[in-house]
């Protein structure tokens, strides 16, 4: 009877940990999706006084192109604020659904932005561990799309679907020309240049 009780443990253990598997492999994963290739950009440093890094255009863009989906993990916006918030550059990069629909997060867990967005999240254990062994990382370039200086014109628009976010050229682009897109009027420009 001892031996029949293990199995039924094991049994048991090895189901829940399944299922924690297949809930963290849905809501921690990276989301996001660049509908161009990589080689379409390069990141340099941006004509933006004190932007840091900008995307630019590597090929011509028409305009309508789709570029992509913003990458990130969603967070519900509360457990953004109590694990990111203050958090390296993590609100910089962030990007805010509207509606309360949480926070679209491609940084790492240190808040910095990398190349690639691996998923996971610190709210559960071993979380980025998993995602760092999965092939399933997707690029941050659109992570670098900075706002225009007051001497240029935003020429990349957005569209909220759902939990994600579709970014599409509003002009043609010329090779050699940064990306821009307008924040919004909530946007803190405190420490522009």
């Amino acid at each position: 009877m001892l031996m029949l009780h293990g199995w039924t443990l094991g049994l048991s253990l090895i189901s829940s940990l399944s299922t924690l598997s297949s809930l963290v492999l849905f809501f921690d994963r990276p989301r996001g999706e660049l509908l161009l290739p990589p080689s379409s950009f390069r990141v340099s440093t941006s004509c933006v006084p004190g932007a840091g890094l900008g995307l630019f255009a590597a090929s011509e863009l028409a305009a309508g192109a789709d570029l992509g989906y913003y990458p990130g993990v969603l967070l519900p916006t509360p457990a953004f604020v109590r694990t990111k918030r203050g958090v390296g550059d993590a609100e910089s990069y962030c990007w805010k659904l509207q509606g309360e629909r949480g926070v679209l997060d491609p940084t790492d867990e240190q808040g910095a932005l990398q190349e690639l967005c691996a998923g996971g999240t610190r709210t559960v254990p071993l979380s980025h561990a998993l995602f760092k062994l999965l092939p399933l990382s997707k690029p941050t370039l659109l992570c670098r799309i900075n706002e225009p200086p007051a001497s240029a014109a935003a020429n990349v628009d957005t569209e909220e679907e759902g939990d994600t976010v579709r970014f599409f050229v509003t002009k043609d682009v010329l090779p050699g020309e940064e990306l821009y897109l307008d924040y919004g009027a909530w946007y803190d420009r405190s420490g522009y240049h």
